[in-house]
Parts: C-alpha cells; sequence; structure tokens
C-alpha cells in the first residue's frame, strides 16, 4: 500500500514538473512534421504500463508522466472532452502519455489535428472486473471508489460489484461494466487507431503484436529507423512487474477464480460484450 501511494505521488509531481518543460519544448523548437506525439489508450485494468514499456522504448520518445483520464480516479468525475481535446493539442512533439479516453467527436478530432499515433489496448472484461476489484480494493486507496471495494466482504462481492457497477443514486458515474467498456469501443473504428490485444501483447503473440506496433509509429514518424532493431529494443523493455499496478497478470484467470454466482452476474450484465469483442462465452 505505501508502495503504491508513494508512486502515486511520485507520478503527480512528474506530471507538473512536465508543465513547464513542455511550454519550453513548443515554444523554442515548435513543432516539426514527423515527430508526432503518442498516446497509449487503454481500457482501465488492460495493460496500460505494458503497452507504455513498449513505446518508451522507441527512440526519442518523451515520457513525461502525462496521463490523460476522462475520468481521473480520484475525484471520479468526467472532465468534458473539450478539456481533453485542449491538452491533446498542446503536447510536445514525440511526448508520450497513457490514457484512459473515452471516444468522442472532439478529442477524436484533437488527435487527427495534432498528428497523435494512437494506440490502444483492451483485454477480456471477464479478467479486467477481477483485477480491478484487487486493485480498488487492495492497491490503490486514493480512488474514489477504494473505500466501496474494501467494505466489501470477500473478492467474489467486489467482482460483482466491478460488473454491476453503481446506481446513479449514489452520485457517482461508475455504470456496469458493458457501458464502462462500450466508452471505449468507438476507438476501434476511428481512423489511424492500432487496436492491441492484451493477451496477444502478454502471451505467444508478443513479437509479433511489437513488430505490428512498431510499423504503425514508424509509418507516422519521419525519422529513419531500423524495424528489427526497435522490435527487439522493445522485446527488451517488457518487463510487467516494475509497473506499480502490477499484481499477476496473465489472461484467463478469471475461470479459476470467479464462482458460480458471480459467473451468472457476468453473462447477465455483459455477456454480450464479451461476443462482440471476439472472446469465448462465459458458459
Amino acid at each position: 500500500m505505501a508502495g503504491l501511494s508513494s508512486g502515486v505521488v511520485a507520478r503527480k509531481l512528474r506530471r507538473l514538473s512536465a508543465v513547464p518543460r513542455r511550454r519550453i519544448v513548443n515554444r523554442l523548437q515548435g513543432r516539426a512534421p514527423g515527430r508526432p506525439p503518442v498516446i497509449a489508450n487503454s481500457v482501465p485494468k488492460s495493460g496500460t504500463h505494458l503497452l507504455l514499456q513498449v513505446l518508451g522504448s522507441l527512440p526519442g520518445m518523451r515520457p513525461w508522466g502525462l496521463f490523460l483520464a476522462s475520468q481521473p480516479s480520484f475525484r471520479f468525475e468526467n472532465v468534458a472532452p473539450e478539456r481533453m481535446a485542449k491538452k491533446i493539442r498542446t503536447m510536445a512533439d514525440r511526448e508520450l502519455a497513457g490514457a484512459h479516453l473515452y471516444w468522442s467527436e472532439s478529442v477524436e478530432r484533437a488527435l487527427a489535428d495534432r498528428g497523435t499515433v494512437h494506440f490502444l489496448i483492451y483485454r477480456d472484461p471477464r479478467d479486467v472486473v477481477v483485477s480491478e476489484a484487487h486493485y480498488l480494493a487492495e492497491m490503490n486507496r486514493w480512488h474514489r471508489l477504494h473505500g466501496r471495494f474494501r467494505s466489501m466482504p470477500d473478492l467474489q462481492s467486489r467482482i460483482r460489484l466491478s460488473i454491476t457497477g453503481l446506481d446513479p443514486s449514489n452520485g457517482i458515474d461508475y455504470p456496469d461494466i458493458s457501458e464502462r467498456y462500450r466508452r471505449f469501443l468507438a476507438w476501434f473504428g476511428s481512423e489511424g487507431v492500432c487496436a492491441v490485444r492484451y493477451e496477444d501483447l502478454s502471451g505467444e503473440s508478443c513479437r509479433r503484436v511489437v513488430s505490428d506496433i512498431v510499423t504503425h509509429w514508424t509509418e507516422r514518424d519521419a525519422s529513419p529507423h531500423r524495424h528489427d532493431a526497435l522490435v527487439t529494443r522493445a522485446m527488451e523493455a517488457i518487463r510487467p512487474e516494475r509497473s506499480h499496478t502490477f499484481r499477476s497478470g496473465g489472461s484467463g484467470k478469471w475461470r479459476d477464480i470467479m464462482d458460480a454466482e458471480t459467473r451468472a452476474c457476468f453473462v447477465k450484465h455483459a455477456e454480450s460484450l464479451v461476443v462482440d469483442l471476439g472472446y469465448p462465452g462465459t458458459e
């Protein structure tokens, strides 16, 4: 707990220190074609930091700690898309940012206007709810939902809370997992977005997926690059255990964790989402 808390503070300080740095770089260097900023967008608990490790290995990246969240965890209130668009437009050349960015027309337009290279990582929703239940109850005490998850009597009830969300009468925008996940789905049809499956990036297909990521970036960055060397460098940068949010990783662990009641709860709320994403059914 203490390690995560100190990590949260350190990240916030890095983000604050990046503001004057970004302004100085933009003022002195201006903006050059062929040096676009890069965004590692994700559904929460889907491998954000794994993707950031790959992208951070690319030459010239500026990982200054910027994180673009449509619903920041501390206050857990939705940020106006226009405000997110403004932040995107101020990104420096080759600045690397993590993100939990919902789709909106204004944000999509800002990314296109800035020429941002956009990656989106997603994961089996059943593993997402298991990971989120652990994370919100045990790891991030700064999250507005930490107390609610912590107060639940056991892991199964915490997973079911992640599945069902909260009634709007609670005054918190936390619908069921299907609705939360679908706020990202329009990115799949957005031009220029490279969608990455967590299971492929963390499994046997890793090198092929990393190669696709590198190709997507080199097609948009003007500097000369040796593709195979960049892929090898990115593979060597993958160290999931270095993430402050890492617990155990892996794919399909929901099968050994969810009991019958929790599985039935998931089927009721989000089985259609699983089908839409191309994952095998729950039952």
